[in-house]
């Protein structure tokens, strides 16, 4: 579970930071592609395990 909740935290940090880092849109259209769909799944995750 405690892995779980820190892959949540670093995937959330991953798509919030881009913004005032700077990051072409590109790279920010890429990381939402990839860490998207693996939010969702650790979320999905963390909800049944509660």
């Amino acid at each position: 579970m405690r892995m779980a909740l820190y892959r949540c935290y670093l995937y959330l940090i991953m798509l919030v930071e881009g913004v005032p880092r700077g990051y072409p849109p590109a790279h920010t259209a890429r990381t939402r592609r990839t860490v998207g769909p693996a939010l969702v799944l650790v979320l999905g995750l963390i909800s049944t395990a509660s």
